[in-house]
């Protein structure tokens, strides 16, 4: 892997990897940090052995040597500089050398591979990082190498603290590739490694989840009546609730970001208690005792993707909003890339309550509801009515109970509360019509036309399918 920039230490080239470890932009890689202490505690060693010794300053040295002696005097800025006792007297300078890597001196005398020195390369920096591979580069821009705290308790790998108003604290832009040759702009893996986890089987896989997404809430779990003189808070009463470390105490005249920082004789209900202003417990402030209020922080879970990629949410309602335009395509879509008769399945802390169906060969679709849900379905419109609307010529199946009650009859509805309407062009027996549209009037009967009545209704009952033709 070509180092992003070779340092100059004691006459030998240290490569630095910048992408490694951004803060190596403003220091050495290890190994050269380590370099440069061998090289100091060798150049140190060296004037001593020589006798060349330390003085304050020139004077002083040309004071305690002697014409053609030798002496160094510390710059004060982590190197030193040896000079030579000439004719005059005159402190002619030799040399530097770097007394103390820490110092800021150090990076004018470190060189770097094609001139110049550290300082002149990082002088032109930014205020932010920017690191630009050449075109020519065929590896990562960015790779860090994490290992601490293997087998134990470890810290966090890394983390960003974004204490600005910014829009976004952290930008991917991708420009290349496509998702149908495996691009994807951000990829989270559990993945194996038995060189760098020796401690683990050789087939461990990460047992991580993927993704987890939260945010802070207070709550408030006190409210009190009290005063602070300095930075001592005095709780006179308690209305409900309890304080306690950590508690954020917010009222009239409080100082912002006001928090319990230790029990005094009080331990959540009256008395005395040390508090901090921004996590600064000297500083004091004065507040008339007044009504306060204790509120706790706490981390809430929003929402996560677990190992295996199932999404979960905390306790508050899941909301999914999208900003799409009105159009012909649809604002939300669930797809299933292949044939599935099972596509979705609605459950409860209960068991499942609903599933929805691609029946019959994928030719209808089936909203089914488990042996469990034993009060069975309900579809209920608060105002308005319920359409079902099959194609044209197409029926309404109704299924109900394969016994009659008591009364040897059916019901649609209950017995209580039947259907008043049932829409339709024509009823069916099986698949014999049994009742159609409305037919013509037929007036009542004079006397003496009694066949031609009969012989109306007779004409109106076959046409409805009540009696065969």
């Amino acid at each position: 892997m070509a180092a992003d920039l070779n340092l100059i230490l004691n006459g030998t080239p240290v490569p630095v990897y910048l992408g490694e470890n951004t803060a190596l932009a403003l220091a050495a890689k290890t190994e050269a940090a380590e370099s440069a202490l061998a090289a100091q505690s060798a150049a140190a060693a060296a004037l001593a052995a020589a006798g060349v010794g330390e003085y304050a300053d020139t004077s002083a040295g040309l004071a305690g040597t002697s014409e053609g002696d030798t002496f160094w005097v510390d710059n004060g800025d982590g190197t030193g500089t040896i000079y030579r006792h000439d004719a005059g007297p005159t402190a002619t300078e030799i040399g530097k050398f770097i007394k103390d890597l820490t110092e800021n001196g150090a990076a004018a005398l470190i060189g770097v591979e094609g001139g110049g020195t550290v300082q002149d390369a990082l002088s032109g920096l930014p205020n932010s990082l920017h690191y630009q591979a050449p075109t020519s580069s065929n590896v990562s821009g960015f790779d860090m190498d994490f290992r601490a705290g293997q087998g134990g308790t470890s810290p966090v790998a890394g983390t960003i603290h974004d204490y600005t108003d910014a829009s976004r604290t952290w930008q991917l832009d991708k420009v290349g590739g496509s998702i149908g040759t495996g691009g994807y702009v951000l990829g989270l893996r559990r993945a194996n490694n038995h060189i760098r986890r020796p401690d683990k089987p050789g087939t461990y896989i990460s047992e991580a989840g993927f993704l987890r997404c939260s945010y802070d809430r207070f709550t408030q779990t006190a409210e009190v009546t009290g005063s602070i003189s300095g930075n001592v808070l005095t709780v006179t009463d308690v209305a409900s609730g309890a304080l306690a470390v950590g508690s954020f105490v917010e009222g009239s005249g409080v100082e912002e970001g006001t928090t319990i920082a230790a029990l005094g004789t009080g331990t959540g209900g009256t008395g005395t208690y040390t508090v901090a202003v921004r996590g600064n417990s000297a500083a004091t402030q004065t507040v008339a005792s007044t009504t306060l209020t204790g509120k706790t922080k706490s981390e809430v879970l929003a929402f996560y993707v677990d190992q295996t990629g199932g999404f979960g949410w905390s306790t508050d309602p899941v909301k999914m909003t999208t900003a799409k335009a009105n159009g012909a395509s649809y604002a939300f879509q669930l797809t299933a890339s292949n044939e599935q008769q099972f596509l979705l399945s609605l459950t409860s802390a209960s068991g499942q309550v609903l599933t929805i169906q691609d029946a019959v060969s994928g030719t209808r679709t089936d909203f089914v509801t488990p042996s469990n849900q034993t009060s069975g379905m309900r579809f209920q419109a608060t105002a308005g009515g319920i359409d079902l609307a099959p194609a044209t010529n197409q029926v309404i199946t109704l299924r109900g109970r394969t016994a009659p009650d008591a009364n040897n009859s059916y019901y649609l509805g209950t017995s209580t509360a039947n259907w008043l309407r049932v829409y339709a062009d024509a009823y069916y027996v099986g698949s014999t019509k049994v009742l159609g549209a409305q037919q013509s009037a037929i007036t009542d009967s004079a006397g003496g036309d009694e066949q031609a009545k009969i012989n109306a209704i007779l004409a109106a009952l076959r046409a409805h399918g009540i009696i065969a033709t």
